[in-house]
């Protein structure tokens, strides 16, 4: 089972229900844009297993980690079947209260870490950047889920 995290990219103190801005790493090895993920670790709960993929990843802690849905995506080429678990999680503000900022701390996995909203994520099949295959099943799979999150990300 694999797992992916939307990250919530203001600076707040108090959570919020869902993301507004979210974190693409763009994967070296498969070339496509992903959210920070990965396998759960035996006993390991979704909501921990996303803290930990976030923090060994980009360096970023994160709180109020919340389910948000599953989706079905068969890799033909491959022969693997997953089920992604995707997450909503808030980023904890550095120290003077700003945003934290991703570190890219795979390099031979990851070439780098950019926020986005929603909105930008859905077009970017349009403009010539591959998707990681769990998140067309995402908006496949999930149109309302993320009409909703696009509604979301305005600021």
């Amino acid at each position: 089972m694999g797992t992916s995290l939307l990250v919530d990219g203001k600076a707040v103190t108090e959570p919020v229900q869902l993301p507004s801005y979210h974190l693409f790493p763009m994967l070296i090895n498969i070339g496509t844009y992903a959210l920070p993920g990965g396998h759960l670790d035996f006993g390991e709960s979704f909501e921990q297993c996303a803290a930990r993929e976030v923090k060994e990843e980009t360096g970023l802690n994160v709180q109020d980690v919340r389910f948000l849905t599953a989706t079905n995506t068969v890799f033909g080429d491959t022969g693997k079947h997953y089920v992604t678990i995707f997450m909503t999680a808030m980023v904890v503000a550095s120290n003077d209260g700003s945003v934290a900022e991703p570190q890219r701390l795979e390099p031979d996995k990851c070439e780098g870490w950019s926020w986005c909203t929603f909105a930008e994520l859905r077009k970017m099949p349009t403009q010539d950047k591959k998707l990681f295959k769990p998140l067309h099943s995402l908006m496949l799979q999930r149109p309302d889920i993320c009409t909703f999150l696009e509604s979301q990300g305005t600021s």
